[in-house]
C-alpha cells in the first residue's frame, strides 16, 4: 500500500516537473520570441499597414506567457512615426502556447504616444491578412488626431477593449476607455484645459468603398457624472453620407460637458444641468445637413468668469425642428438686473439666424462665450436692447439694430497695456453701422472722450475723434522691454480686431506725454489700412516751441518706420532737464528739421537700420557743466570762460547704419568759433576733428594770462587750437592736431597729429 502511494506520488511529481519543464523551457524555446514578434508585425502590416520596430524582446511566463517588446515604434509607408510606446506586451493564448501554435490573445500598450492625421493609416483589402481576435489594453496613453479644421487631444488614456478584426471586412470593438483630459483645438493648435471623459459600449466599423459605415451599439460617453448615450449608425467617406442616430443625455452637468467640448469654458466656473434628446437622420457631408429633431433644456445654469461678474439663474430651451432650431425662454440674472433672449437658427449651408436680446449682460461673460483672446479684455456691465440678423458662417453678413449702453466697463486692446476704464455711453446700432456720440472713459488715470462710427464686422471701417485734457501715453503703451519680448517671439505688439480693418481718426489733447516728451495742444490726423499706419499730421507745442511731424509705420512682426519732423523755437535746456538727459548744460532756442527711417522693435535692430538726415540751429544759449568741455579745459589749460555763451550753433548731419556723421558743425560766440567734423554712434562713441579759432582779443588775453600753452596764432593774431576726440562720450580721449594748427598759422610745416600723453599732461 505504501509502495503504491509512493509510486503515485513519484508519478504525479514527475508529470508536474515534466510539465513545468515543458512550460518554462521547451515551449518558449520552440515558440521563440522572435517568431511571436514577427507574427504580430505581420498582423499589423496586413491590417493598418504599419511597420513595427523595437529595440529588445523578452519572454515572460506569468501571469500568462507573453513576449514583451521594448521601445516600440509603428511607422507608416511614408516614414512617419504614428505610434511610439515604452513597451508592448503580446500575451499568448494558453492553448496555443502549450500546443506550440502561438496566437496573440492580449496586446497591452504601456505609455503609447499616438500622432495621427488623415491618410496616416491605410487598411488592407478584404480577405488580406490574418484576422485578429483578442483584447487590447492601454495604460497612460496620449492621442493626438490632427484633422483638417480641428485637432482632438486625449491625455492619460487607459482601458481594456475586446477586439475582433477581419481586415477589410469588419472591425468590432467593445469595452471601456477613460482619459484624464479630453479636449479640442482649432486647426493644429494645442488646446489647454480639457475634462476627464470615459467611453463604454461597442462600436462596429464596416468598410464600404470609398468610405465605411460606423455602428454605435449603446455607446455611452461619461463626462464625470454626466452620461451621453449614442445609438445608431452613420456612413463615412467623401460626398453625401447616410446618418441615423439617437442621442440622449439626462441631467448632464454643464461643468463636465461644456469645458470638454469648448476649451474656452475652462476659464470660467460653470454650473447647471442639461437634458438632451435628439434624433439625427438623413444625409450629411458636401454641404448637406441631416434632419435633427428633439430638444435641449438647460436648468439652474450659471457662468462665472474667474475675474469679474457673471450670470446666474440661467434657463433655456432649444427646440430642434429639422428646418429650424428655435431658442426660446432664454433668461438669466446679473447684478444689474435680468436678461432674456430669443433666437432662430436655420441649418442651411450658411446657417442664417435671427436673435433678439434685451437686458443687462456682463462683458466678461461675452468674452468667454466669444473666446476673446487673452491679449484683449472685456469687463463690466452693459445693457443691451438689440435685434441681430446674420449668418454663422460669415461674420461679415451680421447686422445689428438697437442700442448698447456701457455702464462703467473696461476694455483692453493691443497695443495699449493699460485698459480703457470706466467706459460709459450709448452705442446706436443701425444695420452694419455702430455710432457713438460721446463715450467717456479713462486711460492711464486720465479722462478722455471719444465719438465716431464702426461700420462692418468682417472688414470693419473705423472713423473717430478722441479728445482729452491730459493723457500719459507712455504709461499706456508698451515699454521697450515689452517690445523686445514681442520681437523675440516674432509677434507684433499691435493688434486690431477684425480682418483687413481700415481706420481714420483725429485726436486732440490739451496736454500729453509721449516718448518722454511733454507737450500741449496736440492735434493729429491719421489713417490705417493694409497694415500701414499713416500719420498725416502731428502738430503740438513743446518747450515753448512748435513741432510738426509726419509718420508712416509699416506694421508687422518687424515693423518699418519713416518720419519727418520740424521743430521751431523750442527751449533746448528745458527739454534736456525735463527728460533727465542733463541739467543746465545746453540752453537756448533751437530749430531742427529731421528725416529718418528704421525697422524692427528691438533696440539692436533699430540701431543697425537707423538712417536719415537732419539739421539743427541754436541761438541765444550757453554751454555749461559739460563733461566733454571740462575734460578739454583740464587737458589744454585753456580757460573757456564757463558758461560758454552761444551766439549761434548749427549742424547738418546724416545717419546710416546707426552712425550719425557731420561735416558741418559750427558754434559761434564773441570770443571764438568752434568747427567740427566726424561721427558718433548710437552707443555714444566719438570720432571727431575739432577746430577752434579764438578772436585776436581772446588770444591776447589767453596769452597774457599764461593759458595759451597749446595755442598757435596766425598772422592776423587769431589763436588756433585743433584736436581729435575719440572714445566714449562720458570719458573722451584727446589728441592734439599740431600740424594742422601750424599750417593754419602760415608756417607751412608738414606733419599731422601729435599725441601728448593723457588728460592734464604738460606739453
Amino acid at each position: 500500500m505504501k509502495k503504491r502511494r509512493l509510486l503515485t506520488f513519484v508519478s504525479v511529481f514527475a508529470l508536474v516537473a515534466l510539465g513545468v519543464f515543458y512550460y518554462a523551457a521547451v515551449a518558449p524555446a520552440v515558440v521563440g520570441k522572435e517568431r511571436v514578434a514577427k507574427a504580430f508585425a505581420q498582423v499589423v502590416k496586413d491590417g493598418p499597414g504599419l511597420d513595427v520596430k523595437y529595440a529588445k524582446a523578452r519572454f515572460k511566463l506569468l501571469p500568462r506567457p507573453a513576449v514583451t517588446l521594448g521601445d516600440v515604434v509603428f511607422v507608416n509607408g511614408a516614414g512617419k512615426e504614428v505610434v511610439r510606446a515604452d513597451e508592448v506586451s503580446l500575451g499568448l493564448s494558453y492553448v496555443g502556447f502549450v500546443t506550440l501554435n502561438p496566437s496573440v490573445a492580449v496586446v497591452a500598450f504601456v505609455r503609447p504616444r499616438v500622432d495621427l492625421a488623415p491618410g496616416d493609416v491605410a487598411f488592407g483589402e478584404a480577405g488580406e491578412g490574418s484576422p485578429f481576435r483578442g483584447t487590447v489594453a492601454v495604460a497612460e496613453g496620449f492621442v493626438r488626431y490632427a484633422g483638417k479644421t480641428r485637432t482632438v487631444l486625449v491625455d492619460g488614456l487607459s482601458g481594456r477593449l475586446r477586439c475582433r478584426a477581419l481586415w477589410g471586412e469588419e472591425f468590432d470593438v467593445r469595452g471601456k476607455l477613460h482619459a484624464d483630459k479630453f479636449r479640442f483645438a482649432a486647426g493644429a493648435g494645442e488646446a489647454g484645459g480639457g475634462m476627464a471623459v470615459a467611453a463604454e459600449g461597442g462600436i462596429r466599423y464596416r468598410p464600404e468603398a470609398p468610405g465605411g459605415r460606423v455602428f454605435f451599439e449603446e455607446l455611452d460617453f461619461l463626462f464625470g457624472k454626466a452620461r451621453l448615450t449614442v445609438a445608431g449608425e452613420l456612413q463615412t467617406g467623401p460626398g453625401e453620407n447616410d446618418v441615423d442616430l439617437a442621442v440622449k443625455g439626462k441631467r448632464m452637468a454643464l461643468d463636465q460637458v461644456l469645458p470638454a467640448l469648448a476649451p474656452r469654458f475652462c476659464d470660467a466656473d460653470v454650473e447647471g444641468e442639461m437634458d438632451l434628446n435628439l434624433t439625427v437622420k438623413g444625409k450629411w457631408g458636401e454641404g448637406r445637413n441631416p434632419d435633427v429633431r428633439g430638444e435641449l433644456e438647460v436648468r439652474k445654469g450659471a457662468l462665472k468668469p474667474f475675474e469679474g461678474n457673471g450670470i446666474s439663474s440661467v434657463a433655456a430651451k432649444v427646440r430642434f425642428e429639422g428646418e429650424k432650431y428655435v431658442v426660446e425662454n432664454f433668461r438669466g440674472q446679473t447684478k444689474k438686473g435680468g436678461f432674456k433672449g430669443y433666437a432662430t437658427i436655420r441649418p442651411d449651408r450658411n446657417w442664417p439666424y435671427q436673435l433678439r436680446f434685451e437686458g443687462a449682460m456682463p462683458l466678461e461673460v461675452a468674452a468667454v462665450m466669444l473666446a476673446v483672446p487673452d491679449a484683449y479684455m472685456l469687463a463690466g456691465p452693459a445693457r443691451l436692447n438689440v435685434d441681430v440678423d446674420g449668418e454663422l458662417s460669415s461674420l461679415g453678413r451680421t447686422s445689428v439694430d438697437g442700442t448698447v449702453e456701457l455702464l462703467g466697463c473696461q476694455v483692453r486692446l493691443k497695443p495699449f497695456v493699460s485698459p480703457f476704464q470706466d467706459l460709459a455711453g450709448t452705442a446706436y446700432c443701425e444695420g452694419y453701422k455702430i455710432k457713438v456720440g460721446k463715450l467717456k472713459g479713462q486711460l492711464a488715470g486720465h479722462d478722455f472722450e471719444i465719438g465716431g462710427s464702426w461700420q462692418g464686422f468682417e472688414t470693419p471701417r473705423l472713423d473717430f475723434v478722441a479728445v482729452a485734457d491730459e493723457l500719459d501715453l507712455d504709461a499706456a503703451l508698451p515699454t521697450g522691454e515689452m517690445r523686445r519680448r514681442h520681437a523675440e517671439r516674432g509677434s507684433s505688439p499691435l493688434g486690431l480686431p477684425g480682418k483687413d480693418i481700415t481706420a481714420k481718426g483725429r485726436v486732440r489733447f490739451k496736454k500729453f506725454k509721449l516718448l518722454s516728451v511733454t507737450g500741449k495742444k496736440l492735434e493729429s490726423d491719421f489713417e490705417y489700412g493694409g497694415g500701414i499706419l499713416n500719420v498725416k499730421k502731428l502738430d503740438f507745442a513743446a518747450y515753448d516751441g512748435k513741432v510738426r511731424a509726419q509718420l508712416t509705420v509699416y506694421l508687422g512682426a518687424r515693423p518699418r518706420y519713416t518720419c519727418s519732423a520740424a521743430v521751431r523755437g523750442a527751449r533746448l535746456g528745458v527739454f534736456l532737464t525735463e527728460n533727465e538727459y542733463s541739467e543746465n548744460v545746453l540752453t537756448g532756442r533751437f530749430s531742427a528739421d529731421v528725416t529718418f527711417s528704421a525697422e524692427g522693435t528691438a533696440y539692436d535692430d533699430v540701431k543697425r537700420s537707423f538712417g536719415g538726415k537732419g539739421s539743427l540751429e541754436l541761438e541765444g544759449g550757453r554751454v555749461a557743466e559739460l563733461a566733454l568741455l571740462a575734460e578739454l579745459v583740464k587737458w589744454s589749460r585753456i580757460d573757456l570762460f564757463e558758461p560758454l555763451q552761444v551766439s549761434k550753433l548749427w549742424v547738418m548731419c546724416n545717419a546710416r547704419d546707426g552712425v550719425i556723421r557731420t561735416a558741418d558743425l559750427k558754434l559761434e560766440n564773441p570770443d571764438m568759433v568752434i568747427e567740427a567734423a566726424g561721427e558718433v554712434t548710437l552707443e555714444k562713441k566719438l570720432d571727431f576733428v575739432v577746430r577752434t579759432t579764438f578772436s585776436k582779443k581772446a588770444a591776447e588775453r589767453l596769452a597774457r594770462d599764461g593759458k595759451a600753452l597749446a595755442l598757435v596764432r596766425d598772422e592776423d593774431g587769431r589763436g588756433r587750437f585743433n584736436f581729435v576726440v575719440t572714445g566714449e562720450a562720458a570719458t573722451p580721449a584727446f589728441r592734439l592736431d599740431a600740424g594742422s594748427m601750424l599750417r593754419a598759422a602760415g608756417e607751412g610745416l608738414p606733419g599731422g597729429e601729435e599725441e601728448f600723453g593723457g588728460p592734464g599732461d604738460l606739453f
